[in-house]
């Protein structure tokens, strides 16, 4: 990143901490608009989040660790297959 950052400030003529202050200045306005937006879910959605909790208290998921794990020998195996 500084050799990235080093090539702009030489093609800008300014220097890194001049491009940086710009670039918090960016970051830190933007900041406020990349907040999650809280919205009434719809009453599918609600519906769905019941069902899973349902799901869940009955012992019926995957840990995430096994599913992470399948996911990576599915991948493994497409892979393979392109091979």
């Amino acid at each position: 990143m500084i050799e990235e950052l080093d090539r702009l400030s030489h093609r800008q003529h300014r220097s890194r901490s001049e491009l940086l202050r710009e670039a918090f200045r960016c970051y830190a306005a933007g900041a406020s608009e990349q907040q999650i937006l809280v919205v009434d879910p719809e009453p599918d959605e609600l519906e769905a989040l019941e069902q899973g909790r349902a799901e869940t208290a009955r012992g019926e998921y995957v840990p995430l660790e096994d599913l992470l794990d399948e996911l990576d020998s599915n991948r493994r195996t497409r892979r393979g297959e392109k091979s």
